[in-house]
């Protein structure tokens, strides 16, 4: 894999019933989020595709997005080494158990055995972004509060 490296990360939300769900239960903006690569797939973690997968980026979303250009913010050696420590994960399967966090307080963001896209992103940033390895897990608001500190905006296109 030649130079392959993450270059931004999307934070999403839309009226879909389930992204509905999710930014209601967690008071954001976002129902969702992925890694762009250098060679434009896509890494995520996302219940409708079976866990962590690296796939080509699809039809444009219908929907809103905040879009972090990590090209701005980090050198590319360290862009590698998320992208690696991304594709460490692919095959996991998606964290259900992450919805019933809301009602039970007792899990871990940062068990490596299943994954939701929030915790999954800051988990492969955590290093570089300082997340806080206390909060019991890690919502689109949190995760977009921790990018906006931290993070430069992409370009509008």
């Amino acid at each position: 894999m030649p130079d392959k490296y993450i270059k931004t990360l999307v934070l999403s939300g839309s009226l879909a019933p389930w992204q509905l769900l999710i930014m209601l239960a967690t008071w954001s903006w976002y129902g969702h989020c992925h890694f762009i690569t250098s060679d434009d797939t896509i890494i995520d973690a996302n219940g409708l595709h079976g866990g962590v997968k690296e796939r080509k980026l699809s039809k444009p979303w219908f929907g809103w997005e905040t879009h972090y250009d990590l090209t701005k913010t980090f050198p590319k050696a360290i862009l590698r080494m998320l992208y690696e420590k991304a594709v460490s994960q692919i095959g996991k399967p998606y964290d259900w158990s992450w919805i019933a966090g809301f009602l039970i307080n007792n899990r871990s963001w940062q068990k490596q055995t299943a994954w939701v896209c929030f915790e999954y992103a800051a988990w492969v940033l955590a290093r570089n972004l300082h997340v806080d390895k206390n909060l019991a897990r890690i919502t689109g608001r949190q995760l977009s509060r921790i990018c906006k500190v931290n993070l430069s905006l992409a370009d509008e296109k």
